[in-house]
């Protein structure tokens, strides 16, 4: 079975094109007013910086996708996979808390390794705009795998339950 026009949107736009838009922006703004009276942000800072924001944009879309795509699917706007060869990850639990835990646990952990292999050290130092510019981008990059993953696996889970219900 392809996908169906509706789930390539769904996929490609909702969860893929607009999160990345509304990070970018989002994260660089909070970011923006955090460090705004700092003319330089050191690596020690901004490592903590990346890695808890690695963990909590998995978290917070976990949680965004339950609330929507059930409505979605609920109201018609969505339509459930009903091909028996999508199937929602076993180890996977349906618990969206530990879910959004174990999730967010792999990205920050993915971060890190990719942190303490780049060639700065405690005396760098970035100048506020360029990790402004920088921490944007990454958390558009973060979100560009984390969001259709996590909305593809919400849509199969709520169509695995359309289905027997």
């Amino acid at each position: 079975m392809a996908l169906s026009k509706r789930h390539k949107k769904f996929l490609f736009i909702e969860n893929g094109l607009g999160p990345i838009i509304s990070n970018i922006f989002i994260n660089g703004a909070v970011i923006h007013q955090v460090f705004k009276n700092q003319a330089f942000i050191n690596w020690e800072t901004a490592q903590i910086d990346l890695i808890s924001t690695a963990f909590l944009l998995p978290f917070i879309t976990v949680i965004l996708a339950a609330l929507f795509i059930p409505k979605q699917i609920k109201s018609g706007k969505l339509p459930t996979l009903t091909s028996r060869k999508f199937n929602y990850p076993s180890w996977l639990p349906s618990n969206l808390f530990v879910m959004g835990l174990i999730i967010g646990i792999i990205v920050m952990a993915l971060t890190w390794l990719v942190c303490i292999c780049l060639p700065f050290n405690e005396t760098s130092q970035f100048e506020h705009m360029n990790y402004v510019y920088f921490k944007a981008g990454w958390a558009g990059f973060i979100i560009l795998f984390v969001a259709p993953t996590i909305g593809w696996w919400m849509l199969l889970k709520h169509s695995k339950r359309q289905i027997k219900s």
